[in-house]
C-alpha cells in the first residue's frame, strides 16, 4: 500500500482536518478532497456562506453537502402531484459532519432544505474541518430528505419520484458557537453542542490554529 501525504494537489498546502475526517478541504483553493486508495482522489468545489454576525471569532463553518437536483414525479391523485411539485426542493442540504439524535436535536440539512435559502457566498475561502461522510455516502439520504420535506405538506403516499444529481458542492455554513449550542447563522436554528459528535476535536483545532 502507499501512503500519500494529505496535500492539496494544486498549492501543496498541507490539509488540516481532524482524525475522523474522510474529506479534506485546502482554504487557499477553495477545495475539497477525498482521498482513496493507491493516491487516487475526488475533488469537489467548495464555497462558503456569507453571515453578517460581526463576532467572527465564535463563527465555525459547519459542511455540508450541497446537491443541484432534477426531479421527476408523478402520482394518481393529480391534487396530490400539484400540491409535491410546489413544495419539492430543487436544491438539498446534507450534513457531511457526524450527527446523532435528529428525532431529539433536529436536523440542520433537513432545515435548510425546506428553507431554501438564498445563500451569499464568501469572497475568499474559510478553514473548515468534520467532514466525515463522503459525498457517496450523504447522498444516499437524498430521496429521504426530499420526500420529508415535500411531506410536511402533503401526504407522500403514492407518490413516485426519480431524481438527476445535476451539481454537488460542498459547502461551509457559518454557526455560531455558543457553547452549550450552535446557532445556525443563516437559518437561526439552534443546537445542542452534545449532539454533534467532533464538535470538542473541532473547537481544540481552531483553538491551536488560531494561536499560531
Amino acid at each position: 500500500m502507499r501512503i500519500v501525504p494529505c496535500q492539496c494537489p494544486d498549492c501543496g498546502r498541507d490539509l488540516t482536518g481532524l482524525d475522523n475526517d474522510r474529506v479534506f478541504v485546502c482554504s487557499t483553493c477553495a477545495l475539497a478532497l477525498h482521498f482513496l486508495h493507491e493516491g487516487d482522489m475526488l475533488r469537489y468545489p467548495v464555497r462558503f456562506a456569507k453571515t453578517l454576525e460581526k463576532n467572527r471569532e465564535s463563527i465555525m463553518y459547519m459542511p455540508f453537502w450541497m446537491y443541484r437536483v432534477k426531479l421527476d414525479l408523478s402520482c394518481k391523485d393529480n391534487r396530490k402531484l400539484k400540491n409535491a411539485l410546489r413544495t419539492a426542493p430543487q436544491t438539498v442540504y446534507l450534513n457531511a459532519f457526524k450527527m446523532h439524535g435528529f428525532s431529539l436535536y433536529g436536523n440542520p440539512g433537513l432545515s435548510l432544505t425546506a428553507l431554501q435559502p438564498t445563500l451569499i457566498w464568501e469572497d475568499n475561502p474559510q478553514f473548515m474541518a468534520g467532514c466525515r461522510r463522503t459525498e457517496a455516502s450523504a447522498k444516499n439520504s437524498l430521496s429521504h430528505v426530499i420526500l420529508a420535506v415535500i411531506d410536511r405538506h402533503e401526504d407522500v403516499t403514492g407518490l413516485d419520484m426519480s431524481l438527476e444529481i445535476e451539481e454537488t458542492t460542498l459547502i461551509g455554513v457559518p454557526f455560531l458557537d455558543q457553547q452549550d449550542k450552535l446557532r445556525d447563522a443563516v437559518t437561526g436554528g439552534e443546537y445542542l453542542s452534545l449532539a454533534f459528535d467532533d464538535l470538542a476535536l473541532y473547537r481544540s483545532l481552531r483553538r491551536r490554529l488560531n494561536r499560531r
